[in-house]
């Protein structure tokens, strides 16, 4: 690896490791390049469970201590190149809408697990997905939060189910919303 901000160690013959770091938050990552019934393919597991940065714990180190219970649970009999993938538009005018983030949430935890920014094209793929049931969400900066396929609440957001298979979100999977132009202002004093 050549990122200078980036520290590699591998595991001992009991999948142990260990790194020596200053004192600071790391986000912590397990590659694990696997082989199974699923064919071969690389887990990028962080630290909580989670499969992007963004969305895991960074494990704080403080001067002069060592830290465990860092660990990791890989259940490698699960396929984890799993995705779920579409397409994201505003249903009025077709155009992509521009800086949404979607987002895998674990149905039966709540607790998201990946996630993807909608590209140019409005295409989307939100990977490294378990077998599971999941709940889409989209949010971003001046997007009202919403979940697929367009509801303002998890209840009424529809269940992903991947069963070792990839999804594709119906009607290309289109989360819509129109924000139109601001016509209003809120103003006041604290």
């Amino acid at each position: 690896d050549n990122d200078q901000n980036s520290i590699t160690t591998y595991t001992d013959s009991n999948g142990n490791f260990r790194m020596e770091l200053v004192s600071g938050y790391y986000y912590i990552c397990a590659i694990i390049n696997s082989s199974s019934i699923f064919g071969e393919y690389t887990i990028k597991l962080y630290y909580d469970s989670q499969f992007c940065s963004e969305l895991a714990t960074p494990v704080m180190v403080p001067p002069s201590e060592i830290i465990t219970g860092v660990d990791f649970e890989v259940d490698l009999s699960k396929n984890y190149n799993l995705q779920i993938y579409g397409i994201l538009n505003n249903e009025l005018t077709g155009i992509p809408i521009d800086g949404a983030k979607l987002t895998a949430i674990d149905f039966n935890t709540g607790k998201p697990v990946n996630a993807a920014y909608r590209q140019y094209n409005g295409e989307f793929v939100i990977d490294n997905l378990i077998s599971g049931d999941y709940l889409v969400s989209i949010s971003g900066q001046g997007i009202v939060n919403a979940f697929w396929p367009n509801s303002f609440n998890w209840q009424e957001g529809e269940r992903v189910i991947l069963s070792n298979t990839n999804h594709i979100l119906y009607n290309s999977g289109a989360i819509t919303q129109d924000y139109g132009n601001p016509e209003f202002e809120i103003s006041g004093v604290i």
